[in-house]
C-alpha cells in the first residue's frame, strides 16, 4: 500500500505533520487505523479539488497549447474536452484500483496478533468479556475478513465491526482462535486465546468500579517506587513512563489484566535526578501522573 502524506478535502491535512506521524512511539504498530483507507468518492473529490485550483492555470495551458482533441502521446484517447479528460482520469484511477485490489497475492496478507496470556479473560453471569478488534488484530494488512471460533458451545462469540464479545455459559476454561481471510482464502490464523468462567456473581464482589491510576509511592523516591492502578473489566492495557521531553523510558505493563488492583515497581537505576511521568491507557482510559526521582 502506498500511503501519501497529500491533503485531501474533508480530511485532516497531514502532510506537514508527516515527521510528527512517523515519529510516534504508536504509529508503527498502527499506521492503517490512524490514515484509514481512501474509499473512490475521496478520490473523486481530491481530484475535483485540484482540478477548481489549477483552473486558471488550465485555462492559460489550452490557449498556449491547443491539444484538445488531438492525439498525444501516450494517452489511448482522444477526447474533445478537458471535463472529458477529467472523467477518463477518474474512471482509469477506479479501474486502476480495483485491477490492484483484485490482483494482489495472498502471500502479502497478515495480522500481527495480540501475545496471548492465559485466562486473562473473565466471563461472569450477564458480564461477558469485550475485546476491541484493535486490541487483538494489532497490524492487519490486506485481510478482508476476520471471524472467532470457539472451542466449545458453552463460549459464545459475538462480534460487530469493532469490538468482540465473548459469554461463557459454564463453568470452565475454553479456548477460541481468530482466523482472517484475503478475498475467501485464510490466510492468518492466531495463537490460542482462553476465557475463564466466573460461575458466581460473588466472584466479582471484589472488582473496582472503575480504571483508577494512583499517585506513586514514595514519591520523591530513590531509586525504587511502586505504581498501583485498578482495571474494572479484562482489557489490554499499557503501563508506560517517560522522561520530561517525553521520551519512553520503559514499558512497565503492556498485557491483558483481569478486573482487579495491580501494584507495579519501577526501578531507576542509572536515570539521572528529574521529573518523570507515568502514563496507564486501557481501551479509551488514558491518566498520567508525574513523578520525581531525587538522588
Amino acid at each position: 500500500m502506498l500511503i501519501v502524506p497529500v491533503a485531501i478535502p474533508g480530511h485532516p491535512s497531514i502532510g506537514d505533520q508527516w515527521p510528527v506521524v512517523a515519529n510516534d512511539a504508536e504509529y508503527p504498530n498502527e499506521p492503517f487505523p490512524k490514515l484509514g483507507t481512501l474509499p473512490d468518492d475521496v478520490i473523486a473529490s481530491f481530484i475535483d479539488s485540484t482540478v477548481a485550483l489549477l483552473d486558471e492555470a488550465k485555462t492559460r495551458n489550452f490557449k498556449k497549447w491547443n491539444i484538445l482533441g488531438h492525439y498525444v502521446w501516450p494517452n489511448p484517447v482522444i477526447t474533445g474536452s478537458y471535463e472529458n479528460e477529467i472523467f477518463n482520469l477518474k474512471n482509469w484511477v477506479t479501474a486502476r484500483l480495483k485491477w490492484i485490489d483484485e490482483n494482489i497475492q495472498a502471500e502479502y496478507s497478515f495480522i500481527e496478533w495480540a501475545d496471548p496470556v492465559k485466562n486473562v479473560l473473565v466471563s461472569s453471569p450477564g458480564n461477558p468479556a469485550n475485546l476491541k478488534l484493535t486490541d487483538i488484530q494489532l497490524f492487519p494488512r490486506n485481510v478482508t475478513s476476520t471471524i472467532y471460533v470457539s472451542s466449545d458451545k458453552a463460549l459464545v462469540i459475538n462480534r460487530n465491526s469493532s469490538n468482540i464479545e465473548l459469554q461463557t455459559l459454564s463453568e470452565g476454561t475454553y479456548n477460541f482462535w481468530g482466523f482472517g481471510f484475503y478475498n475467501g482464502n485464510l490466510v492468518e490464523i492466531s495463537p490460542r486465546y482462553t476465557v475463564t468462567n466466573v460461575t458466581s456473581v460473588s466472584d466479582y464482589s471484589n472488582q473496582p468500579s472503575e480504571y483508577q491510576l494512583y499517585q506513586n509511592f514514595p514519591n520523591p523516591f530513590n531509586p525504587r517506587t511502586v505504581i498501583k492502578f485498578q482495571v474494572p473489566s479484562s482489557k489490554f492495557i499499557k503501563l508506560q513512563v517517560y522522561d520530561l521531553l517525553g521520551g519512553e523510558i520503559q514499558t512497565l505493563a503492556n498485557e491483558y489484566k483481569l478486573p482487579g488492583t495491580y501494584e507495579v515497581a519501577f526501578n531507576a537505576d542509572g536515570l539521572p535526578s528529574g521529573i518523570y511521568f507515568y502514563s496507564l491507557r486501557a481501551g479509551d482510559f488514558s491518566d498520567t501522573k508525574k513523578m520525581i526521582l531525587l538522588r
